[in-house]
């Protein structure tokens, strides 16, 4: 019986200690994405949020597309904090394109109350990729 009743008791405990828990930080992430030649935006274009990791487990790759309104601007929450790329980069034995893009101006704040970071990139400049 006193099995049981310590079962219980440490069942309770790890049960309230999950319920405090708060959620992961997400990643706000706001700017232009201009052409680097020309200076023109890169409208309704398809860019991706990427980040490689490496654990115990081996490499772990995250990506998540985006896409630019008709003037070159983004605003997206990710839960990825990783660079601004064009969708066929690959990081890996094949470089396929531009690995990152420059930013002239970077800001970013923290809004705690909703666990979000939010990075505003102002424009960001990249060479045309296909």
């Amino acid at each position: 019986m006193k099995k049981i009743i310590l079962l219980c008791c440490i069942a309770s405990l790890l049960i309230s200690c999950n319920k405090n828990k708060k959620p992961d930080y997400r990643y706000r992430l706001i700017g232009y994405i201009y052409n680097s030649h020309d200076s023109t935006p890169f409208a309704n274009t398809e860019f991706k949020v990427f980040r490689v990791s490496n654990n115990l487990s081996g490499k772990k790759v995250e990506e998540e597309f985006f896409t630019t309104d008709d003037i070159g601007h983004f605003d997206l929450i990710t839960s990825i904090a990783g660079v601004l790329t064009w969708p066929a980069y690959f990081d890996g034995a094949v470089y396929t394109g531009p690995p990152f893009f420059v930013s002239q101006k970077e800001t970013s704040t923290t809004d705690e109350s909703n666990r979000i970071y939010n990075i505003n990139y102002d424009t960001l400049y990249t060479t045309p990729f296909h």
